[in-house]
This record gives C-alpha cells, sequence and structure tokens, in this order.
C-alpha cells in the first residue's frame, strides 16, 4: 500500500471514528420536522437577490462582445454589409446567412498570426 493510500485510510477511519453513527436531536423533536427555517430562507433569498443583478449583467456583455465581433467582421469584408449586397453572384459575408442557408453558431478558426507566409 503506497503512503497516500495508507494516509486516506487512516483518515477515513479517524474520521468516522469521531462522527456518531446517527445524529442526535433534542428530545421532542422530529427528525422529519425539522427545517432550515427563517434564516435558511432569507440565506438562500439573499443568494437569489445578488445572482439576478450579476446574471443581467453577464448577458448584456456577452451580447455586446458578440455585437461588436459581428461589426468587426463586417467592416474586415467591405461591400459585403447589411445595407450594401456587393457585387452580383457573391457569398454571403460571415455572420450572415443566406435565406436558403441553415444559421450557423460556427466561428471561423482563428489564425495564429506567426509562421512564413
Amino acid at each position: 500500500m503506497s503512503l497516500l493510500d495508507e494516509v486516506v485510510v487512516r483518515t477515513g477511519a479517524a474520521v468516522l471514528a469521531l462522527s456518531p453513527a446517527e445524529p442526535e436531536l433534542r428530545e421532542g423533536l422530529d427528525p422529519e420536522s425539522v427545517t432550515p427555517g427563517l434564516l435558511g430562507f432569507m440565506v438562500i433569498f439573499l443568494a437569489v437577490l445578488v445572482c439576478i443583478p450579476l446574471f443581467l449583467s453577464m448577458t448584456g456583455k456577452l451580447r455586446r462582445v458578440e455585437h461588436r465581433r459581428r461589426r468587426e467582421d463586417t467592416e474586415q469584408e467591405p461591400g459585403s454589409g447589411p445595407d450594401e449586397p456587393g457585387p452580383p453572384g457573391a457569398a454571403p459575408a460571415r455572420g450572415t446567412a443566406s435565406p436558403s442557408s441553415p444559421p450557423s453558431d460556427r466561428r471561423p478558426p482563428a489564425t495564429s498570426g506567426q509562421g512564413g507566409d
């Protein structure tokens, strides 16, 4: 047995020896009627109140990042913006879908910027 296994076994045995087999309640309390009470409710309620603005902020920031990415894509490809259809027969710009093609969430592969061309 390795040293790590021995430490895990001894620690587990010590924890089991210290913890009672069955948690004990005060006399007159039914284990099925014990609830977190007002304090437990308030803690969860405050956690939810804190998370709601956090999620709303995150959603807004993700939308802004996506909007910037789309705007940069259209700026990099002149003549293929939403107002300018481009030359006849040209493929739609990246990030825009033609009426016959299904929407795609795929992004083009990133280039490293290194290497010799």
